[in-house]
């Protein structure tokens, strides 16, 4: 619970009956208050903008912030309020999903990607965006790329890489970088999503 610490955010939501997870990590730049305060962070400053895009068959469930750097520092929330996509019924399929890109501010190591769930059929024409979503995925990127706050303490979006440890005889630590910032890339898929 300390300036430095690194940060893993759960955000737990639901769409089809399908169980759908986007994982975030944050450097904690200020404040001594860490998983409990990303939290109510995430959920005032990031949490509306991603409900903004989707469809209201998306149920955000819980948020579950961990601090790698102090295991006594995790903190859980669940939701029942502001927590279902605002852009009407009818959705593509659960591993159909708003792409965003998270710029790394460093050559040696891949870009972040996020891949929201919730693409309403009238938000999409031939598998791209139709042009009154635009300011929404641009507020959504907005919102993924800045440093968050509340109540003193501050924190900054990453990418982490975890350690590898399948490969034999192969071990790294896990790593984290900043960002330069988020951009929507496209209407894309994820595999763990799919039935």
């Amino acid at each position: 619970m300390a300036t430095g610490d690194h940060l893993e955010l759960i955000d737990w939501m639901s769409i089809q009956g399908v169980d759908c997870f986007n994982v975030f990590h944050y450097l904690q730049t200020g404040g001594t208050n860490g998983a409990q305060y990303l939290n109510a962070a995430y959920l005032t400053d990031v949490l509306p903008s991603i409900v903004a895009i989707q469809s209201s068959d998306v149920t955000h469930h819980s948020v579950l912030s961990t601090n790698y750097d102090d295991p006594s520092d995790y903190y859980f929330s669940a939701l029942t309020t502001d927590n279902v996509g605002l852009e009407g019924t009818n959705s593509l399929p659960a591993f159909v999903g708003w792409t965003f890109r998270y710029i790394r501010s460093e050559r040696g190591h891949h870009h972040g990607r996020k891949c929201i769930t919730g693409v309403a059929t009238g938000d999409q024409l031939d598998g791209e965006p139709v042009s009154g979503l635009a300011a929404g995925l641009a507020a959504c990127a907005a919102a993924l790329a800045a440093s968050i706050t509340f109540a003193g303490s501050s924190y900054s979006p990453q990418i982490m890489r975890a350690p590898n440890t399948i490969k034999p005889g192969y071990d790294n630590a896990r790593s984290f970088f900043g960002i330069t910032d988020v951009v929507f890339v496209r209407i894309s898929s994820q595999n763990s999503r799919k039935h």
